[in-house]
């Protein structure tokens, strides 16, 4: 968030920057269209004409000053919501690999009850077998 902020001051800043060095260019190319119209024995329409060209190029320039302020923003927004993914990412590799460990861990689990089951069993056939043995040495 304060990255955000920064950035957004940063942008603000430059966005002021270039108003004003577009000010001053817009001065200095009326002053010296004026001084080179006067020079040359331009007329008060030719001198006029050129001002207005050169106030188009003075506010050509201040627009592409904002859509450079802007792209410094889009820029910023983007680097945040990557760093955001990035975090985001680790956090899911981190989970990930907690999942796997655990998923071995009662992989091992099911394979020990497997075994106890199987011994188990073992132990109950011997004992029906030892049974059935005493009952017909009973019968007997």
């Amino acid at each position: 968030m304060e990255d955000l902020e920064k950035g957004n001051q940063i942008c603000e800043f430059l966005k002021q920057h270039y108003q004003q060095l577009n000010k001053e260019r817009t001065t200095k190319n009326e002053e010296r269209t004026s001084d080179d119209a006067v020079t040359r024995g331009v007329s008060k329409q030719q001198e006029e004409e050129l001002l207005q060209k050169n106030e188009i190029k003075a506010n050509e320039n201040l627009e592409l000053s904002e859509l450079l302020v802007e792209e410094k923003r889009f820029s910023v927004d983007i680097d945040n919501q990557l760093r955001e993914a990035q975090t985001t990412l680790l956090g899911l590799q981190s989970d990930w690999g907690k999942l796997q460990h655990r998923y071995k861990e009662l992989k091992v689990d099911l394979t020990t009850v497997r075994q106890l089951n199987d011994d188990l069993h073992a132990k109950i056939q011997r004992l029906s077998a030892r049974k059935e043995g005493v009952s017909r040495q009973h019968e007997r």
